[in-house]
């Protein structure tokens, strides 16, 4: 009888272990898991953060593009005389230094700083992103 209450104590004492041990390798799974959903989720809001940059960034080399061309238009070709070169000069078209860009996601605010265009993304969820892309040579 008393092997019989050994026998009994040991078997749970080693369920208990088992449970303990499988407890533990769900738990490092689970959280692996858990790990992996927040890595992609962030992966997934910068590169939504990137794609607004890069658009607001285009946004802005097309106001660019348009603001040169027309600043080549042939009313800015020799003139006459002085009056006509200073209208003609006044009349160039201004490239704007910043600008908003607004998406269902966030907002894209530009700002030219010297040599490159720095786009700052504001995303609906609240992270904040800041990107640099180099600007063309203005020839």
């Amino acid at each position: 009888m008393i092997f019989r209450k050994n026998l009994k104590a040991g078997t749970l004492l080693y369920a208990l272990l088992m449970l303990g041990i499988f407890s533990l390798l769900v738990q490092f799974y689970l959280q692996s898991q858990l790990a992996a959903g927040h890595a992609w989720q962030a992966k997934k809001l910068e590169g939504q953060a990137y794609f607004m940059a890069q658009m607001a960034r285009d946004e802005y080399l097309k106001v660019w593009e348009e603001g040169k061309e027309e600043n080549q238009s042939p009313e800015n070709k020799e003139t006459k005389d002085e009056e006509d070169q200073t209208k003609a000069t006044e009349s160039k078209v201004q490239v704007p230094t910043s600008g908003q860009v607004s998406f269902t996601a966030g907002q894209a605010t530009y700002t030219k700083q010297d040599s490159h265009l720095q786009v700052q993304v504001q995303l609906d969820s609240g992270q904040a992103y800041t990107y640099q892309f180099p600007i063309p040579s203005e020839n």
